[in-house]
């Protein structure tokens, strides 16, 4: 999680259009990843083992949400969702998921992912996410760049129309391994532009 960021794990908040307080995970300066409280069941993602989260831009809540108390993760829960992770990597405008990565413009992938296993979720040709694909980190430790990206593409094998450039973004959890789902070089949100 990004230091400088507005809000930090385990902030309870209050906002303006739910009664239901909500907790961020996880946040940067450009989004929130945040679980919600429901009565009948306590805190949704509390026993989720697989689940993606719900987000919403860092600018919107600092204009609707109130910090009204921290909660601090469990060392189960940052175990679970480290939201230690980046949120988004290895993004380009230029590259293309249908090509060979030896046609790609270079990439920034100067950088490593500090856990041994993730489920990279690529989409369909209509967008839509497919099932999860668990990889594996060479080491056993660490993704480099050049290996998650070689992974990632090895695992995006559809062509969709409205995916322009290349990205991958934290999603959630998927059978309690942190996921990113690959898109392009914007979020589906439209957050990361």
């Amino acid at each position: 999680m990004n230091n400088d960021a507005d809000f930090r794990a385990g902030d309870v908040l209050r906002i303006d259009w739910d009664e239901r307080p909500i907790r961020v995970m996880m946040a940067d300066n450009v989004e929130v990843f945040y679980d919600a409280l429901f009565p009948e069941v306590g805190w949704n993602l509390a026993r989720a083992r697989t689940a993606i989260y719900y987000r919403s831009s860092t600018s919107f809540l600092r204009s609707t949400a109130q910090c009204i108390r921290t909660e601090p993760l469990t060392d189960k829960e940052l175990a679970r969702h480290r939201p230690d992770l980046p949120i988004r990597i290895l993004r380009s405008g230029e590259a293309d998921w249908r090509n060979p990565l030896v046609d790609w413009p270079k990439i920034n992938t100067n950088i490593e992912v500090k856990t041994n296993r993730l489920a990279l979720v690529p989409f369909g040709p209509n967008g839509a996410p497919q099932r999860a694909v668990v990889v594996e980190a060479d080491d056993g430790k660490t993704f480099r760049g050049n290996e998650l990206l070689e992974l990632a593409h090895s695992v995006q094998t559809a062509k969709c129309s409205d995916v322009r450039g290349v990205g991958l973004y934290r999603s959630g959890i998927s059978a309690g391994i942190p996921s990113y789902y690959l898109w392009g070089a914007v979020d589906k949100a439209g957050h990361a532009a």
